[in-house]
């Protein structure tokens, strides 16, 4: 499964942190903000959550996406 997104204006995130759940364990990856896309090992994910992180480390609200 390939996961893709993008950031809202004009500013680049920092950094992006990128979760995803599976059977009820979240993991979470690390990415630079240049990065728009990961792919997710195996089996589809139950929720994905994507969050933006600027240089002072402020993040924003994460986008999550649950599925059915």
């Amino acid at each position: 499964l390939e996961v893709r997104w993008s950031s809202q204006g004009d500013k680049k995130p920092w950094l992006w942190v990128l979760q995803f759940r599976r059977r009820g364990k979240w993991m979470t990856d690390i990415l630079p903000g240049g990065v728009v896309h990961q792919t997710l090992p195996a089996s589809p994910p139950d929720a994905i959550a994507v969050t933006a992180v600027n240089r002072d480390e402020t993040a924003s609200r994460p986008t999550v996406l649950r599925r059915r």
